[in-house]
């Protein structure tokens, strides 16, 4: 379980523990073939990224984007800011200096973006 620890950002703190050994057993059991696919599987999910763009204009409804950064810095606080969309219908927040599980480890700030979005449509 100590080495899994490296796979953290430097600074943040580990999962519970209830969330954090599941991680950490599925984590002993990488496929070692997908990780020599790495390059492949990710130049996939570039194209898929940019697929799934294309398919967005078809939606007309409003659209909540939210972002965040896979290793914030440790210590900085997090700071929410608007982007302007790519169509009008869109609305981009970026959640500066949080990690990828935006939804868990901010999740106050996650749910005052939603419901905001959801009160003004």
């Amino acid at each position: 379980m100590v080495s899994s620890l490296r796979m953290l950002p430097p600074g943040a703190p580990p999962s519970p523990e209830d969330q954090y050994v599941p991680m950490v057993e599925a984590s002993a059991h990488v496929d070692l073939d997908l990780v020599l696919l790495g390059n492949e599987l990710w130049s996939r999910a570039r194209q898929q990224y940019e697929e799934a763009r294309q398919l967005q204009t078809r939606i007309t409804c409003p659209v909540l984007l939210m972002y965040s950064e896979h290793f914030p810095t440790p210590g900085t606080p997090v700071t929410l800011r608007e982007e302007p969309g790519e169509r009008l219908n869109e609305k981009i927040v970026r959640f500066e200096h949080a990690g990828h599980l935006i939804y868990r480890e901010h999740f106050e700030q996650f749910v005052k973006v939603v419901t905001a979005f959801l009160k003004e449509y």
